[in-house]
């Protein structure tokens, strides 16, 4: 079955999408063309400009973490603040934040929820300069503090990530543990699930990665994740 086929992707009537992007054709480095942010895309729907996002990208996906979960942590990170903005902490790590000093801040309110949101940030900032080592420690440091709420999972899916680029063997077991992880959110499990999948299959694990993809698609309580794991279970046929 082609991507054509994929229930409600961006060959849906009312969500037509010209074919050159479609095809891919947009360079990838090219910043002012983004799944989010296209002109091409202004009236699609969300799930579906994710699922474009998963087409373009999806062999390339497993070496970042994605850019949807940064956009989660904003808004877990911005309630989080707003839930402290009276205090004298709130005004440090807005003045952290401005002025990309926020593992110092971190460092300095250790135990709090803001501190471990500051230390998540700089994992992120970390990960996203390569130092996969560093962000991983910060990544597990994070978890434990975050641990009573949703960025937990997000902690974990950072620590994985950040073993993976490091040692892929590792990294599959860790991913593999944060699927399992009951107490993590369904959104972070299902994202940890993709990550596996496509960490398996560059391994030669097809089978493993089949029996990951059909545990998220088979889940509707999964959304736009599920689809892309049936999605990407097509190309495993």
């Amino acid at each position: 079955m082609s991507d054509n086929n994929f229930k409600r992707g961006p060959h849906a009537a009312k969500n037509k999408i010209p074919e050159d992007i479609l095809d891919g054709k947009i360079s990838a480095v090219d910043e002012r063309k983004t799944v989010v942010l296209d002109e091409d895309l202004e009236n699609v729907d969300f799930d579906d400009k994710v699922w474009l996002y998963w087409k373009r990208n999806r062999n390339f996906i497993i070496l970042t973490v994605s850019a949807a979960l940064a956009i989660i942590v904003g808004v877990q990170g911005w309630k989080m603040y707003t839930a402290n903005r009276a205090s004298s902490m709130a005004s440090g790590y807005e003045i952290a934040h401005s002025t990309n000093d926020l593992h110092n801040f971190a460092k300095s309110n250790a135990g709090t929820k803001l501190g471990a949101l500051a230390m998540l940030e700089s994992a992120d900032r970390l990960y996203s300069e390569k130092k996969y080592a560093e962000a991983k420690q910060m990544y597990a440091q994070s978890a434990k503090a975050l641990k009573s709420t949703v960025l937990f999972g997000r902690a974990l899916l950072g620590e994985a990530m950040s073993e993976y680029m490091t040692s892929p063997d590792a990294g599959i077991g860790k991913l593999g543990d944060v699927f399992a992880n009951a107490s993590v959110d369904a959104s972070f499990r299902a994202q940890a699930g993709l990550n596996l999948a496509q960490a398996q299959i560059s391994a030669g694990k097809s089978a493993d990665a089949r029996k990951v993809l059909e545990e998220i698609a088979k889940n509707p309580g999964n959304g736009i994740y599920a689809r892309l794991a049936a999605n990407e279970l097509l190309r495993l046929d």
